[in-house]
């Protein structure tokens, strides 16, 4: 079997969740990064929302756990866990995911975890979850930026990730 085809394959069964804001513009763009994700390859991506149960007629307390209770869940099961924060939205529900994956019980969290900032983006709740943390993250100018540093950093610790396995 080739390289490309052995590389190729690792691609292929890499699970990657997105996270991120569910507002018009951010959720655009993490739609779009699934797309060029899957075009490059890694077709078991996903958008958190994809594993999002619905339920009816139940409290909004209820509902909002369940849906955390998924999206742990998803995180858990993901190779990797990419968490997108946007200029000018509300990203509150993006840190208490990250904070429920970097609290969980997940061997090796840091090594699962990217996280994209815009440049000049600042939120003291953010930071005090991510100091002290041996995370990686990135900081960007513009969408094209997010694009190209996944799909970098993606096939570079994909390969790594099944050398460890």
């Amino acid at each position: 079997m080739s390289l490309f085809l052995d590389y190729s394959k690792i691609l292929e069964r890499t699970y990657i969740l997105l996270l991120g804001s569910y507002s018009h513009e951010p959720f655009r763009v993490l739609e779009c990064l699934k797309t060029y994700l899957i075009k490059k390859g890694f077709l078991k991506t996903s958008i958190a929302v994809d594993f999002i149960t619905i339920i009816k007629e139940t409290s909004y307390e209820e509902k909002m756990g369940k849906t955390l209770e998924d999206i742990i869940k998803s995180m858990k099961e993901s190779d990797f866990c990419i968490f997108i924060f946007f200029e000018n939205e509300k990203n509150d529900s993006v840190i208490v995911e990250l904070a429920s994956l970097i609290n969980s019980s997940v061997p090796r969290t840091e090594n699962k975890i990217l996280i994209l900032l815009p440049r000049l983006y600042h939120s003291s709740m953010l930071m005090g979850l991510i100091s002290n943390k041996r995370l990686n993250s990135f900081r960007y100018d513009d969408y094209i930026d997010i694009f190209q540093y996944c799909s970098n950093y993606l096939k570079r610790n994909s390969i790594e990730k099944f050398k460890i396995r």
